[in-house]
């Protein structure tokens, strides 16, 4: 990410961007209005380095308390279609079966069908199984671990582990976005 979303809780102080070779920047606004740059170079180079430092202010004095649609209070839940339709691509299903299979055998350990349980409750037992059951390891190596990866080297990173809960909740049918 070189630049963060703002909202009401979070807003950037201050924000540089340095890339190498050097080259005119055009910045636009996607569809989920995430900023983006677009970088062009004349000439060919042997490497390219981004280097992105933001400032951010977090206000959100309590982060837990947010609005929870009356339907998804408990899991497993059904959204409504409009939801699901606004939320498909954050419904995604893992890239491969390999991914698939990892995390059917591993949310076993988090949650039997058929037994009550509000949502935040199963997600909040997802997070803190990463951070009990797998180990950090700083990576410098470019990209993002698959689930299935992160399960079995029972290690990541940041990113790889955010992956995984996000893969996770997709798997559940929970919308999740990186």
């Amino acid at each position: 990410m070189l630049r963060l979303r703002e909202s009401r809780e979070v807003q950037i102080e201050s924000a540089k961007l340095e890339i190498l070779p050097t080259g005119p920047l055009r910045w636009g606004r996607d569809e989920y209005d995430n900023s983006f740059v677009i970088a062009t170079f004349d000439d060919p180079a042997r490497q390219l380095t981004i280097s992105s430092e933001v400032v951010i202010r977090h206000n959100d004095a309590s982060p837990l308390d947010f609005m929870v649609e009356d339907y998804a209070v408990n899991y497993p839940f059904r959204l409504e279609r409009h939801t699901e339709l606004a939320l498909a691509p954050f419904l995604a299903s893992p890239e491969s079966p390999t991914d698939t299979e990892a995390l059917r055998s591993w949310l076993q350990g988090f949650w039997n069908a058929g037994e009550p349980i509000q949502t935040y409750a199963l997600l909040w037992r997802i997070c803190t199984g990463i951070n009990r059951t797998l180990s950090y390891q700083r990576r410098e190596e470019p990209g993002v671990q698959s689930a299935s990866e992160t399960l079995s080297r029972r290690s990541g990173s940041c990113r790889d582990f955010a992956r995984l809960f996000m893969d996770a909740a997709r798997y559940l049918g929970v919308p999740a976005r990186f």
